[in-house]
């Protein structure tokens, strides 16, 4: 049973007569317990759908052109939290008073097909098995880590977690497909217990589409929490070493790279980051993995914006070379143009990457310096215009004085948003 909250007027559903406050039971007799049957079961083209209003219960129908929106807003889901108590878990590695939002711990599988989000099935029942399959949610993004039962359940603190290798060949036997991860801790999952895992997900190709590869991200503030070893140059060049023969492999037997490595590792180990044909459609690029190379191959398309006055372009650590060569393409117009590294003083110096610095640490690093423009790391703000600090954007422009500008994820749509 599903609450209706709004019905836009003049939409389907209401000439067709739905209203808020109404409750919607099912649809073409299927029971709708969630947005994510609502948005799955209304796909259709002919709908029966059962109303109860009040203590009535009646049915209304609808006929519409297949996918065409009802105009009817029903109650959100509540997000499933998450009942590990990861070793790694970078929740909990925030300072108290980072943004709100961060400490939802999610491990939510309808936001996974929704939304890409990463899960570790423990939390599953048999009643989401059965309904994964039955609507066909796939993919999935399962984070995954290690196959290793006893090592799982050690990493993750949860003693649902050794079942992955059976959970995941259940989803696949019923037509799921599923993109993995692996959050590879030094000392803990990698070496032979890495490869180990790779082989094993290996296996269950095609149904298994991807790997995605991250080094563990460790911050200032992990008081009392178990020690993990941090990720550094000479470790990272051998996860490259040992990973490329399977890379290789992969790609004549497959036709794909199939294990794709975070960016971290390149720029870590100061190896040059792959070309473009090694990450395929990029299936991970929202897991940080391929991001410099999509950026690379963008600066020789892009528009440069112009624009008066000087620019600021904030950076974080790891990504400095690579911004300054769009310090370059502004200057090759006669642009004035400046990249700017800001340390990340929040989270600590360890914590390197763009899109994880603090409005704070920006603001003090850009007062300093002349410009009329700033533009800042791709997604280092929510959909609300906070950084992970819960400083504002506009608290950025009204402290600077300057007008700021977030940039695309695709550099070549740089201009478009100046405009």
């Amino acid at each position: 049973m599903l609450l209706i909250t709004d019905v836009e007027k003049g939409s389907i559903g209401d000439r067709a007569g739905l209203k808020p406050s109404q409750y919607i039971l099912s649809i073409n007799g299927e029971r709708v317990d969630d947005a994510l049957d609502f948005r799955f079961h209304t796909a259709d083209e002919i709908l029966e759908i059962e109303i109860r209003e009040g203590e009535e219960i009646f049915r209304i129908y609808v006929e519409k052109d297949i996918d065409q929106d009802l105009g009817v807003q029903v109650k959100d889901f509540v997000i499933r939290r998450c009942q590990n108590n990861c070793i790694f878990c970078f929740m909990d590695q925030l300072p108290g008073d980072a943004r709100k939002s961060l400490f939802v711990k999610d491990d939510d599988y309808r936001m996974s097909f929704l939304y890409g989000n990463f899960i570790t099935l423990t939390n599953l029942v048999e009643n989401d098995f059965k309904k994964i399959e039955r609507l066909r949610l796939s993919p999935l993004y399962i984070s995954v880590h290690t196959t290793n039962p006893s090592l799982r359940e050690s990493i993750m603190r949860n003693k649902n977690a050794g079942k992955i290798k059976e959970q995941m060949m259940r989803l696949i036997s019923s037509g799921i497909k599923l993109h993995t991860q692996i959050v590879l801790l030094p000392g803990i999952n990698d070496g032979e217990e890495y490869l180990s895992t790779v082989e094993d997900l290996a296996s269950m190709y095609p149904g298994v589409l991807s790997i995605g590869v991250v080094p563990v991200g460790l911050t200032a503030h992990r008081e009392g929490l178990p020690l993990i070893i941090s990720p550094d140059s000479d470790w990272a060049k051998e996860i490259i070493h040992i990973s490329k023969p399977y890379q290789e492999k992969f790609r004549e037997q497959f036709g794909i790279t199939f294990l794709y490595l975070a960016d971290e590792f390149y720029i870590l180990a100061d190896e040059e980051i792959p070309k473009r044909e090694f990450y395929d459609d990029f299936p991970q690029i929202e897991n940080g993995i391929g991001m410099v190379r999509r950026f690379l191959d963008g600066l020789e398309y892009m528009e440069v914006p112009q624009m008066s006055g000087r620019t600021i372009l904030v950076t974080g650590v790891l990504a400095e070379p690579f911004v300054k060569k769009l310090e370059e393409k502004f200057k090759k117009t006669g642009q004035r143009a400046e990249t700017v590294v800001v340390k990340n003083r929040y989270l600590g110096s360890s914590v390197t990457v763009a899109g994880l610095l603090p409005g704070w640490d920006i603001l003090a690093m850009v007062s300093m310096i002349e410009g009329e423009n700033i533009i800042l790391p791709p997604y280092v703000v929510n959909s609300d215009g906070k950084f992970i600090d819960d400083f504002s954007i506009d608290d950025m422009r009204k402290f600077t004085g300057k007008r700021v500008y977030v940039a695309p994820s695709d550099i070549t749509e740089l201009a478009g948003v100046i405009k």
